[in-house]
C-alpha cells in the first residue's frame, strides 16, 4: 500500500503489526504520530476489503476536526465521505439518519451520553470503531464506556489510541480492553477480572475502605497480556 506521508519507523512497525489483527491497541505518548498510524491500519483494512468501511471515531471534542484533517493527509478518502459530527445533538442525530452508507464519523464521547444520538450511531452498524483518548472510558461503571463498548461489539475491527491507559491503577485496563477485543484478553466480568489480578490492600488491615493493586503473582502476566494487545 501507498503511504501519501512517509511513516516514522515506529509507525510504520505498529502498522505492520497490526495487519493480522481485528484489534490494536496504540500505546504511545503525545506527539507520537498515533493517528496518522491508525489512519494507515485502516486503510489496509479498507483495501482488504476493497471498499471504504464504515467507520467510527469517537475522541474528546478538541480532536474531532483534526481526525478529518488528518484523513485528508494520510489517505485519498474525499473529503465529503469524512463527517465530523459536533454541535447540536439534534443536528447530529438527523444528519446520522440521513447519512448515506460507507462514511467515517467523528464525534466526541459526550455525544453518547443521548440515548437517541446513540442509537442513531448503533443503528448505523460501523464495521470500524476507534476509541481516542481511550483512558475516557477505564470506568467500568461510565454509561459512556458501556455505551461505546455496545457500538464495538458491532464491529469488525477495533482500535484504541492512548498514551495514558492507566491514569489511576491498572483497573483502569478493563473497560478500554473490553472494548477493543470483547473480551478475549481480561474477561467481560470486570470483578472477575479484579479479582484474579489484584487485591485489596486495606482489608488485611481490616479498614472498611478498599485499595487495590495487582498481585505480584500476576503482574507479570497482566503486563504481558497487555503488551499482546499492540504496541
Amino acid at each position: 500500500m501507498e503511504y501519501l506521508k512517509t511513516p516514522w519507523e515506529h509507525q510504520l512497525k505498529g502498522v505492520n503489526d497490526s495487519l493480522p489483527m481485528n484489534h490494536f491497541a496504540l500505546l504511545w505518548e503525545a506527539g507520537t504520530g498515533k493517528t496518522g498510524a491508525s489512519i494507515n491500519m485502516m486503510r489496509h483494512k479498507y483495501a482488504k476489503h476493497g471498499q471504504l468501511l464504515r467507520t467510527l471515531i469517537l475522541g474528546p471534542s478538541v480532536v474531532v476536526k483534526n481526525w478529518r484533517n488528518e484523513f485528508l493527509i494520510h489517505s485519498k478518502v474525499p473529503k465529503n465521505y469524512i463527517v465530523p459530527l459536533y454541535g447540536p445533538i439534534k443536528k447530529r442525530i438527523q444528519i446520522m439518519r440521513e447519512l448515506p452508507k460507507q462514511r467515517i464519523v467523528i464525534t466526541n464521547y459526550e455525544g453518547l451520553d443521548n440515548d437517541e444520538f446513540f442509537q442513531a450511531l448503533y443503528d448505523y452498524n460501523f464495521a470500524v470503531v476507534v476509541a481516542d483518548e481511550s483512558h475516557r472510558i477505564k470506568s467500568h461503571e461510565s454509561k459512556r464506556a458501556k455505551k461505546c463498548i455496545a457500538l464495538g461489539d458491532r464491529a469488525m475491527y477495533r482500535y484504541i489510541l492512548t498514551g495514558s491507559p492507566v491514569l489511576r491503577d491498572a483497573l483502569d485496563l478493563w473497560s478500554q480492553c473490553r472494548f477493543l477485543d470483547g473480551g478475549k484478553t481480561f474477561g467481560t466480568n470486570y470483578y472477575e477480572y479484579r479479582g484474579r489480578y489484584f487485591e485489596d490492600v486495606l482489608s488485611k488491615a481490616q479498614v472498611k475502605f478498599q485499595k487495590w493493586r495487582p498481585r505480584e503473582s500476576t503482574y507479570g502476566e497482566l503486563a504481558q497480556k497487555l503488551e499482546s494487545l499492540g504496541s
